[in-house]
């Protein structure tokens, strides 16, 4: 897979366009970092000083653009415990054993990315396990969702008494405490830069001109940092997190603000947690679990939070999973007065029904999908099977209900893992009938289903003349 960003002045040469009838040879003229004109091949002309290359037939495609990543703390995580590899407890008590012991004592550690659905055993972790593990210094161990880990007694003792769903006689971590690990072990300035210039590289492997991730202060200070101090290589839309909600509408910043590679959009939104720590918000309970998941909000302080947002011209990013938590949030825009115009966004709705996708199309609100959760998680005997009743398990990702209301799609991967890719390919196989789209439609809410959802779609998501040269080509589909 070959990336083009910013590449100046330039001739493709004899390539197929995406999203071109009868995908015909075309030439397409670049100036800078431009489409400036498409032709057929060979009609351009002899640009004898134009640096060019040749396609040789080959389809050249929109750069792809990541509607939903955690991109600063995919950068963190290259630098930590990577779990992802884990398959069973014992596997992840030698993958941390291994890992302490390149570390000095009492430097706080953690550890990413592991899935238990996918263990061979089901025995969970034990808090003693990783007291023994990891003696001298705090361990926290976060889940692939974010949404919950564990903890050993040293980071036990870290964490604030007030810090909500921490169970201590077992160190199990929910929600909160896990997803903002960093405001009780932040790293250090040097640890982002170094992380985010590793995420960026990864971007640039898999075809990614443009993500939209989330931020706090910090993270936000560091994106400012980084692309003052080196060439900006991706273009990425940033939602701040609900805390900041009164700070940056106190500034009067609106949706929009910034420069054609760093733009504010708006505010991010927790309303549930996540199927894999049982934590999404569904009306039945789970699979061997007394537990209907949780909704972050009461209905008259979601209901406060939405409006005011809206009010102050900031688009909503709002996490929803489960159908519980997606009737909350129809029900308080239906109580709100919102605008059209900023593209409110529902993130996930992992656990949609028939009659909120009717409602969502019917609201102009845009589904942000992650179809690599298709792939991951999606299958007969993995997590959604192992977890979810019946009606929610043939019922999880409806991409091709969605695509047939013509509700505004976006595809992203929420870095788990990241790559558009394998996204794509999840949602072209995905295994509930029905539930499945072709190859071009996933391309598609890739490409200009990201971009209309950042309000990008007039410069981004299209091979166009006017648009960004932010393209991607070789290729090749497991399809």
């Amino acid at each position: 897979m070959r990336r083009i960003f910013n590449p100046g002045n330039l001739l493709i040469k004899n390539c197929k366009i995406f999203g071109k009838p009868g995908y015909k040879a075309s030439d397409i003229l670049i100036e800078n970092n431009i489409i400036k004109k498409i032709l057929p091949s060979g009609k351009i002309g002899k640009l004898p000083a134009l640096k060019s290359i040749n396609l040789k037939g080959n389809m050249i495609y929109p750069g792809f653009n990541d509607a939903h990543t955690h991109f600063m703390w995919l950068g963190l995580k290259m630098l930590r415990i990577n779990l992802d590899a884990s398959e069973s407890v014992d596997d992840l008590y030698n993958i941390v054993s291994e890992a302490v012991k390149k570390y000095e004592n009492g430097k706080p550690l953690i550890g990413e990315g592991y899935d238990e659905s996918k263990w061979t055993n089901k025995t969970p972790i034990s808090k003693k396990k990783l007291d023994e593990l990891a003696p001298n210094n705090p361990l926290v161990l976060r889940r692939v969702c974010g949404h919950r880990g564990y903890a050993n007694t040293n980071a036990l003792k870290k964490i604030p008494a007030d810090c909500m769903i921490v169970k201590r006689d077992t160190g199990e971590l929910f929600e909160d405490v896990v997803l903002y690990i960093h405001r009780i072990f932040p790293p250090s300035e040097d640890e982002l830069m170094l992380g985010l210039s590793k995420a960026i590289k990864l971007a640039e492997k898999e075809g990614v001109t443009s993500i939209t991730d989330v931020v706090n202060k910090g993270y936000f200070n560091i994106y400012q940092k980084y692309f003052q101090k080196y060439k900006p290589k991706l273009r990425v839309s940033l939602y701040f997190v609900a805390a900041l909600m009164d700070e940056i509408i106190g500034t009067g910043m609106l949706t929009g603000f910034g420069n054609e590679y760093l733009k504010i959009r708006g505010i991010k939104v927790f309303t549930d947690g996540s199927i894999g720590a049982y934590t999404a918000a569904i009306y039945k309970n789970y699979i061997g679990k007394k537990t209907k998941g949780i909704l972050i909000y009461n209905s008259k302080k979601l209901e406060s939070l939405i409006e005011k947002v809206n009010n102050n011209n900031l688009q909503l990013m709002i996490h929803a999973i489960g159908d519980r938590a997606i009737q909350q949030v129809l029900d308080t825009f239906n109580k709100v007065g919102y605008s059209r115009k900023l593209r409110h966004r529902l993130e996930h709705i992992e656990l949609v029904s028939d009659k909120q996708l009717k409602k969502i199309k019917e609201m102009g609100l845009i589904a942000s999908m992650q179809p690599n959760f298709v792939g991951e998680w999606s299958g007969p005997g993995e997590m959604y099977d192992q977890r979810l009743p019946e009606y929610y398990y043939r019922q999880n990702n409806p991409i091709k209900k969605i695509s047939k209301l013509k509700i505004p799609m976006a595809f992203g991967s929420d870095c788990m893992p990241f790559g558009p890719k394998y996204g794509i390919e999840s949602a072209v196989k995905h295994p509930i009938p029905g539930s499945e789209i072709n190859l071009n439609r996933a391309i598609e809410a890739y490409t200009t289903g990201s971009a209309f959802a950042e309000h990008e779609e007039k410069i981004k998501g299209k091979i166009k003349v006017g648009y960004l040269a932010d393209l991607v080509y070789n290729i090749k589909f497991n399809i």
